[in-house]
């Protein structure tokens, strides 16, 4: 088991007829040969080991300790705090929008509003009629009409359809909610 190397360690297994820097290593329990790094290491924590290998007494200080007063200093109280309330939830309820306008922002809301407004219409001409008249680029009306148009698609959250049964053309309607207890009117 190797042990930390200290000034104290390296000197005394020195003492104890240590030879070399892989003596020295082998007295803290490393094996084999001697790393590179472990003899920089042992020479910088004892800078003069080629004379105590030398047999040339070397001076060994005790380490230096000296007395430090601690300040007493007063308990401190902490004023009882109550923990915050936890609201648990035991049950998940999932809203839904029951308004005829369920996109907001400047390239959904507003291409879902023309898209109502200009009702059963060709898909290639609605994207470039509306991208000029809304100032967007047509791969943008593009991208928002073909979310709309499919109810199913995860970022229409079935919020919009595509009632147009002809292929080519579309009609877009909001999905209305039906609220709980209501009939809905056919």
């Amino acid at each position: 088991m190797k042990t930390a190397l200290t000034r104290e360690s390296i000197i005394k297994a020195i003492n104890d007829g240590a030879k070399s820097l892989t003596q020295v290593a082998h007295a803290h329990g490393y094996n084999g040969s001697v790393s590179s790094g472990t003899a920089k290491t042992i020479r910088n924590i004892v800078p003069e080991i080629a004379d105590l290998f030398a047999g040339k007494a070397v001076k060994v200080e005790a380490p230096v300790v000296t007395a430090v007063t601690v300040p007493v200093v007063a308990p401190v109280t902490v004023p009882d705090v109550k923990p915050p309330v936890v609201q648990v939830v035991t049950q998940r309820t999932n809203a839904v929008r029951t308004d005829a306008t369920p996109y907001r922002g400047k390239v959904y809301g507003t291409v879902f509003a023309e898209a109502v407004s200009v009702g059963k219409i060709g898909v290639r001409q609605f994207v470039t009629q509306t991208a000029a008249k809304l100032d967007l680029t047509e791969l943008q009306v593009f991208t928002a009409t073909q979310v709309m148009r499919n109810p199913n698609h995860q970022t229409n959250k079935s919020r919009s359809r595509d009632v147009a049964d002809q292929r080519g053309f579309m009609q877009i309607e909001a999905i209305v909610a039906v609220a709980e207890g209501a009939e809905a009117a056919e």
